[in-house]
């Protein structure tokens, strides 16, 4: 089942289930930063951007968007699978505009699990949630596969159990059967879509590096997750690489640095410090919108990591919709701009060490198939 409206709490997200649906439908979605409807025939996919945002303001932005639509068109919201963001606040918004939701953010691929209403995230920088912790004030039932039916008519989140495959394939078939509303990762989309089971990957794309007239790579590292300042760490070490640090008082230096490299043909990532905050990251999508907008986009691609860095860059150009480039299932997503742009997008807390080396010799990585 494809839902009617897919929307998505941050660009990196959005991104993520865009290509998916792109994979498994094989018609044309785009991504859409503004509430535009896109062309006849497409699946639109709603980046709502408020992972940063107050309970308040996910509230009343879910609010007025299900007044626009029918009772009976049903919605899968994409929340991120450690249940980062104002997840209550969404939440909330579904069951006070008469929806009945299920909720799960399991992603067993990546041992993100729900487990007894608690919710875990593997990993040396993993953390449990409390699902009754989290819906505090939010009516909800903690349920399981074999306790979600039967639910009263009253609209409540069910906040389900899931530690593997099996348990979001049925999961999906009950919300299917019901009629239910969808919260959660890319993984029970997967299963919503075909019983959670990933198409074959196409064969491997041309790398962006043989020849001498492949497209520079400008690759845009703000987010402060573990997992991507380690990776920016190991990209430091590359001598055919440009590392740039921007702050607020280097963005003209960082520019033109920027611009002197690609001008050789030599790859530029450009990042935040890892302790800067929301100005240094201002100042970040500030420089790479700048050197983005002097390139050829047949000459350039980019990169983009954080889906709140994205989003920043993306406004900065002026980009309102992209389109999903269907390649490979996975978290590393190929999307083209109006202009003709490539732009890869990749959340700040996918991968190991050297996925930030490996997508600057080939994107997206082929070894990596993970849904976030």
């Amino acid at each position: 089942m494809i839902p009617a409206h897919v929307w998505a709490d941050d660009l990196t997200g959005a991104a993520e289930v865009a290509d998916l649906l792109a994979l498994r439908t094989g018609r044309t979605v785009v991504l859409s930063l503004d509430g535009a409807p896109g062309p006849a025939g497409a699946i639109v996919v709603h980046d709502l951007d408020l992972r940063h945002s107050s309970r308040a303001d996910a509230h009343t932005v879910i609010t007025a968007r299900l007044a626009r639509i029918a009772p009976s068109e049903r919605v899968f919201v994409k929340l991120d699978s450690q249940l980062h963001g104002p997840v209550a606040g969404y939440l909330a918004a579904m069951v006070d505009g008469g929806r009945r939701t299920l909720l799960s953010a399991a992603n067993p691929a990546l041992g993100r699990v729900t487990n007894g209403g608690v919710h875990r995230v593997s990993g040396p920088d993993g953390a449990s949630t409390r699902l009754g912790d989290l819906l505090a004030g939010v009516r909800h039932r903690v349920v399981d596969r074999d306790t979600l039916v039967p639910f009263g008519p009253a609209p409540a989140v069910l906040a389900a159990d899931a530690t593997d495959q099996r348990d979001l394939d049925a999961l999906a078939r009950i919300a299917v059967d019901h009629g239910l509303d969808l919260a959660g990762g890319a993984a029970l989309l997967a299963a919503l879509l075909e019983g959670g089971h990933l198409p074959p990957a196409p064969a491997a794309g041309a790398s962006n590096r043989p020849g001498t007239d492949r497209a520079c790579l400008v690759a845009v590292v703000g987010s402060s997750e573990p997992a991507a300042r380690a990776q920016l760490d190991a990209v430091r070490r590359r001598a055919d690489v440009l590392t740039l640090d921007v702050s607020p008082g280097r963005v003209p230096a960082a520019i033109a640095a920027a611009d002197a490299a690609l001008a050789t043909s030599r790859d530029v990532v450009l990042a935040r410090s890892a302790a800067g905050g929301a100005e240094d990251l201002a100042a970040l999508a500030h420089a790479a919108a700048a050197v983005l907008a002097d390139r050829d986009p047949a000459a350039t691609s980019t990169l983009l990591t954080g889906g709140h860095t994205a989003r920043l860059v993306l406004d900065r150009l002026g980009v309102r919709t992209l389109t999903a480039v269907p390649d490979r299932p996975g978290a590393v997503v190929r999307l083209r701009a109006p202009s003709g742009l490539t732009i890869f997008t990749k959340p700040g807390s996918y991968g190991g060490t050297h996925a930030l080396a490996d997508l600057l010799d080939s994107l997206p990585p082929a070894s990596h198939q993970e849904l976030r």
